[in-house]
């Protein structure tokens, strides 16, 4: 894929669907099952893998939740595969390149506003679910740690991983 084609593939992924024979494991559909309120991102592949989960019942589809923004454009003749300009325009990113989206500091604004809304939330409603997208899921997952809950430092990166964040409340 050609640096000027990127763009585009980044549009269509951040339209596309959720394979049809994409099945979560059993641990991640045990996890959701008793869930009392559930967020996914704006994005199609958030909101079906939701429909998948059998949550049908959503609070919000909101673009607070969507996967951290990824730098589009450039020039030149260079070819790869879109992996391998994922990863270096992700690099590029985390290092403060920010063409055409959102820079890193107003991504870990919008983590952190997206976390107050989920433990507001899980404090007020309980069990509360969030589908969401890798990287944005490990900046909420920093600011809930920080903020005294309790689970994994790194959110899963695979489809389908599932973390749960807990916090003990003083009686």
């Amino acid at each position: 894929m050609g640096i000027k084609n990127y763009s585009d593939w980044v549009d269509m992924y951040n339209q596309a669907s959720v394979f049809s024979d994409s099945k979560p494991p059993l641990k991640t559909q045990n996890a959701v099952k008793n869930s009392q309120v559930i967020y996914t991102s704006n994005l199609k592949r958030s909101i079906q893998s939701a429909k998948i989960l059998g949550l049908e019942k959503l609070e919000a589809s909101s673009s607070i939740f969507r996967e951290c923004d990824i730098p589009k454009g450039g020039s030149g003749t260079m070819v790869m595969p879109a992996s391998v300009l994922t990863i270096a325009y992700r690099a590029l990113w985390l290092l403060g390149y920010n063409k055409n989206c959102e820079s890193k500091a107003d991504a870990l604004a919008r983590a952190k506003k997206a976390a107050d809304i989920l433990i507001a939330s899980a404090k007020a409603r309980g069990t509360t679910v969030l589908i969401g997208h890798g990287y944005f899921n490990r900046y909420i997952a920093a600011y809930l740690l920080n903020q005294g809950w309790h689970g994994r430092k790194n959110p899963g990166k695979r489809y389908w991983s599932c973390t749960k964040y807990s916090l003990k409340l003083l009686s």
